[in-house]
C-alpha cells in the first residue's frame, strides 16, 4: 500500500478537511465508542491558524489518519482549552500566542503496522508547528483501552 503524507492550510481544503473528520469520527465511534468528542467541532476548518496533516492515498480519495496543528492567537480557543478550562483556568493563560496544539490524532486500522501511525503523525505536526515558529505545543493524550 502506498501513502501519502500532506500538510495543509485547512481554510485551502475543505473537502479533505471533512474526510479527515468522517475518518476520526468513525474511528472513535467503531473502535472505542466515543461519538462525542472536541475536535469533532468543524469549525477549526474555518480558522486561518489551523494546518492539517494527513495520511492519504495517492489519488487522495481516502485518509488513513492525521493531525491538526492549532497555533493560538486569541481569537479562536485551542481544544484544550475547550476540554479542560473549567476545571483549570490557568490555561487559557498558558495558551498564549506562539502556543500551539497537536490535536485530532488519529490513524485508519487499514495502516496499523505500516510505522505511519500516531507517533509518526505526532512527530510531523511538531514539524509543521516548527515550521510556523511556535515556542511551545500541548498535545492532549487520552489513552483507550
Amino acid at each position: 500500500m502506498e501513502v501519502a503524507i500532506r500538510a495543509f492550510k485547512a481554510t485551502t481544503d475543505p473537502e479533505t478537511c471533512l474526510k479527515f473528520i468522517e475518518g476520526h469520527r468513525r474511528l472513535l465511534e467503531a473502535h472505542f465508542g466515543v461519538a462525542k468528542v472536541t475536535s469533532s467541532n468543524t469549525s477549526w476548518m474555518h480558522h486561518e491558524n489551523t494546518y492539517v496533516v494527513v495520511a492519504e492515498s495517492l489519488d487522495r480519495e481516502k485518509i488513513y489518519g492525521g493531525a491538526r496543528v492549532q497555533v493560538a492567537d486569541g481569537q479562536f480557543p485551542l481544544p484544550i482549552e475547550s476540554a479542560i478550562g473549567q476545571y483549570d483556568p490557568t490555561i487559557h493563560q498558558q495558551a498564549s500566542p506562539g502556543t500551539s496544539e497537536i490535536c485530532g490524532l488519529w490513524n485508519s486500522m487499514e495502516v496499523a503496522g505500516l510505522g505511519i501511525g500516531s507517533i509518526f503523525m505526532a512527530r510531523v505536526g511538531v514539524v509543521v508547528a516548527m515550521q510556523l515558529n511556535v515556542e511551545k505545543y500541548f498535545s492532549f493524550v487520552l489513552r483507550l483501552p
